[in-house]
C-alpha cells in the first residue's frame, strides 16, 4: 500500500511500481503517478447497474438456442464488475505489398497498395486476464458513442458511488502506447496478407487521432448448471455478451459426433474400391464407440463439456483493430 493519497477525499491510493494512473477506490478521482498523459483526456464509460446487467444476462440466455434449454437449471453464483483501462486511437497505414501467385501454371509477381485507416486499441496493463478483454475492446470500437463518455475529472462522487466498480490501474504510458500502436498497426496490415506468399512488404503508419485513455466497464457473471460453473462476459454500457463459456446440450454433442462420423463414412465410401468391407466396419465401430462415449460422459457426475463463445477479433500482441 502506497503513502500517496487521493487529492479529492484523502483516501490512500493502492499503487505498484508500474502504476501510471491510480483511481481512488472511494470517490473515483484519478491521480497521475508518472505519465505525460493529461486527466482531461481520460474518459470513463458509464455502466449499467448490477441489477440491469443481471437482467441483460437473462435476456441473453433467452435469445440463445442452447442456453434457454438450461434456463430452469441455471443459478447465478457470482457477479463481478470492473473497469479496464484501454488506450484507443486511430491509425492510418500506407505502403505496398508484393506477393507471388500461380496463374496458368506460371508464378506471377503481383503488387498491391496498402492504404487503410483503422481504430486501434489495447489494454493499458501489462498483465491482465485474457478472458473477454480483447472482445470488449473490439465491441467498444464498434459501438463507439460519445454520449456514453464522461471525463474522469468531471465525475462527481455521487455519480461514482452509483456506478462504482473496481478499477484496474493503468501501467502503460501514453508515449509507450503511441509506439506500440504504430508498430502493431503495421503488423495487423501484414496479417491481412497472411495467406499469400509475400516477397516484399513496406508500410508506414501515422496517427489520424491521438490515443485516449478509456475505462471500459466489463461484467462477468458466473453461473452454475448441474455440477459445472460457467461464465458470461457482458459489456457494461449496453449489456451485450462479448465472451462466454457455456454448457453443451447432449443433442448438440451428438450432432458434433454425427458430423465427424459422416466425414468418416464419406471417406470410407471413397476408398471402397480398395477396402470396402474394412472401411465400412471401421466407420461403424467408430460411430458406436462415439455414441457410447457421449452417453457415458452425459451420465457421469462432475463431467464438464463446454462451448466457448468468442468474437472474431483481429489482433496482434493483444492489440485490437477494427
Amino acid at each position: 500500500m502506497s503513502a500517496l493519497t487521493c487529492e479529492r477525499c484523502g483516501a490512500p491510493l493502492p499503487i505498484t511500481p508500474e502504476t501510471i494512473v491510480s483511481i481512488c477506490e472511494y470517490c473515483g478521482y484519478p491521480r497521475i503517478i508518472a505519465s505525460t498523459a493529461r486527466l482531461e483526456e481520460m474518459y470513463l464509460i458509464r455502466s449499467l447497474s448490477r441489477d440491469q446487467i443481471i437482467h441483460k444476462f437473462w435476456d441473453q440466455v433467452e435469445k440463445d438456442f442452447d442456453l434457454r434449454r438450461f434456463r430452469k437449471r441455471m443459478q447465478i453464483v457470482d457477479v463481478e464488475g470492473f473497469y479496464i483501462p484501454v488506450w484507443v486511437g486511430s491509425v492510418a497505414v500506407e505502403g505496398v505489398c508484393e506477393y507471388l501467385e500461380i496463374e496458368d501454371k506460371r508464378v506471377v509477381r503481383r503488387s498491391e497498395p496498402i492504404a487503410y485507416e483503422t481504430p486501434i486499441g489495447f489494454c493499458a496493463r501489462r498483465a491482465v486476464a485474457a478472458f473477454a478483454v480483447t472482445d470488449v475492446i473490439y465491441h467498444f470500437m464498434k459501438t463507439f458513442d460519445e454520449k456514453l463518455f464522461v471525463r474522469l475529472i468531471d465525475l462527481s462522487p455521487e455519480e461514482w458511488e452509483r456506478t462504482k466498480l473496481k478499477v484496474l490501474n493503468t501501467e502503460i504510458d501514453v508515449s509507450e502506447a503511441k509506439d506500440r500502436m504504430l508498430e502493431d498497426a503495421i503488423d495487423l496490415a501484414r496479417h491481412k496478407h497472411g495467406t499469400k506468399t509475400v516477397v516484399f512488404f513496406d508500410a508506414r503508419s501515422m496517427f489520424m487521432q491521438e490515443p485516449r485513455l478509456y475505462f471500459l466497464p466489463l461484467w462477468i457473471i458466473y453461473y452454475r448448471v448441474g455440477s459445472g460453473v460457467y461464465r458470461m462476459a457482458l459489456a457494461g454500457w449496453d449489456g451485450c455478451r462479448v465472451a462466454a463459456s457455456e454448457p453443451v446440450l447432449l443433442l448438440r454433442r451428438a450432432v458434433y459426433v454425427a458430423g465427424v462420423s459422416g466425414a468418416i463414412v464419406a471417406a470410407s465410401f471413397l476408398g471402397s474400391f480398395l477396402h470396402l468391407q474394412v472401411a465400412i466396419l471401421g466407420a461403424l465401430l467408430f460411430i458406436l464407440f462415439s455414441l457410447a462415449y457421449i452417453l457415458g460422459r452425459a451420465t457421469v457426475g462432475g463431467t464438464r463439456i463446454e462451448h466457448l463463445y468468442r468474437k472474431e477479433v483481429p489482433t496482434a500482441r493483444g492489440t485490437v483493430a477494427w
